[in-house]
């Protein structure tokens, strides 16, 4: 439970600064992606990371490298989500 309670803190704490914060980067998405920030989504329900990636990645990124980028940046071991997690999500 103790591992639940400290990923809970380290999402509340993201999702605070997130916002006041406009991050710019250069990602591996695509070869060419150009200036690249970050959203900060919550998960409800019915979503997974294909939804999400259909709905953010940029046109011309590959949806499985997209998926790919966005666990990494999140540092998930697996595909699943779960209703109420934040997760942060490249966008152009």
């Amino acid at each position: 439970m103790k591992g639940k309670a400290k990923l809970l803190a380290i999402t509340l704490v993201i999702s605070i600064l997130i916002p006041f914060f406009v991050i710019s980067a250069k990602t591996n998405v695509t070869a060419d992606a150009g200036d690249v920030y970050y959203r900060n989504v919550l998960i409800t329900h019915g979503d997974s990371l294909w939804s999400l990636a259909e709905q953010y990645k940029p046109e011309d990124a590959p949806i499985r490298q997209y998926i790919r980028a966005v666990m990494d940046l999140n540092g998930l071991k697996s595909d699943t989500i779960y209703e109420g997690q934040y997760i942060i999500l490249p966008v152009r």
